[in-house]
């Protein structure tokens, strides 16, 4: 996920280099001013292509657990329903929410339709930090019931999650044993329609901020579909070679593997740049981690032009929170 971190960041392509316009970089919080000897290049000096200097404080991501609520949860999924399986794998004392909970902003939301209901019929505990015992209290309440208009769903979570004025990246985990109907046409399930309508409310969430995970609760729901669903909230084009994941839980064991990959995934390491660099310099380019350098390629690459990722153990160190200080520097290329 891109939003994960905030880089200020001064560059220029092969063409011609300069210092920023205003001086040294602004770190990413108020709070944590550039060290002393954090002072941009001389202007005239033309060795100097980018620079830059973050202050990255603990960045919390929200994730709205959405979580379908049709009559077909209720089917067998090992020892326990699908329905039960999923609150098993998120609430009980070694779950996902209650192992994540000081560290994920985590909310839960549960959508179906029935007739004479409200469509969709939603349910749901916004997002905060130590929010187990609100999200457990509201799924212990409920049961499977009838519909999965899925899009329309989505929908209704993107506008909720988009008004919320927090910090840090935000995503819908979108867990569903089923195809799609929609609020019109309940029956039958899986229409071209209906599932035109999910991938699209997925590309909304992705056009707002908001990522979008897809968790198959069981193999009713055809591949081609949990791929579009996973590309559209990706952002990445529904049809094109490149593959965003999609999880398949055959039986609990597999859905708790599921959670903790797409919360994981949440926690991302990528840090959006406020400009693009030449990629014939990143190799070059000197990035730090809380002074420690960093080796391009093994701790750290450049995955489009403007965005640095960071890797393996320097990941783990930022996801594990806390503050860090990440510093870069790139020379332009010999003319």
């Amino acid at each position: 996920m891109k939003r994960a971190l905030a880089l200020v960041i001064t560059s220029c392509f092969a063409l011609g280099c300069g210092s920023s316009s205003d001086g040294e970089p602004t770190p990413a919080s108020p709070d944590a001013a550039p060290p002393d000897d954090a002072a941009p290049p001389a202007a005239d000096d033309p060795t100097i292509c980018a620079t830059a200097h973050v202050s990255v404080a603990d960045v919390i991501p929200t994730v709205q657990l959405l979580v379908d609520r049709s009559g077909t949860m209720d089917r067998d999924f090992g020892a326990v329903s699908r329905w039960e399986a999923v609150r098993d794998t998120l609430m009980t004392d070694a779950g996902l929410v209650s192992q994540l909970q000081e560290r994920v902003r985590f909310g839960l939301s549960t959508y179906t339709a029935d007739a004479g209901t409200p469509c969709p019929l939603l349910h749901t505990v916004e997002p905060a930090l130590g929010n187990l015992a609100a999200m457990d209290a509201l799924y212990a309440g409920l049961d499977p019931l009838d519909e999965t208009p899925t899009a329309e769903a989505i929908d209704a979570i993107r506008i909720q999650l988009a008004a919320l004025a927090i910090p840090g990246p935000k995503a819908i985990v979108l867990a569903t044993d089923g195809e799609p109907d929609t609020c019109a046409v309940p029956d039958p399930d899986g229409l071209p329609e209906a599932r035109a309508a999910a991938v699209a409310a997925a590309q909304a969430a992705h056009e707002a901020g908001i990522d979008l995970y897809v968790i198959s609760v069981g193999d009713e729901i055809a591949a081609s579909h949990l791929q579009q669903m996973a590309n559209a909230g990706a952002g990445l084009p529904i049809d094109g070679a490149a593959a965003a994941p999609y999880y398949r839980a055959l039986d609990a064991d597999d859905l708790v593997g599921a959670f903790a990959a797409v919360v994981d995934a949440a926690r991302s390491c990528s840090v959006d740049l406020d400009a693009a660099i030449d990629p014939t310099i990143a190799a070059a380019g000197s990035v730090t981690l809380d002074g420690a350098p960093l080796v391009f390629g093994v701790d750290w690459r450049l995955s489009d032009q403007d965005t640095i990722e960071i890797l393996g153990e320097a990941c783990q160190l930022v996801r594990a929170g806390g503050d860090h200080a990440i510093d870069a520097e790139f020379t332009c290329p010999a003319s």
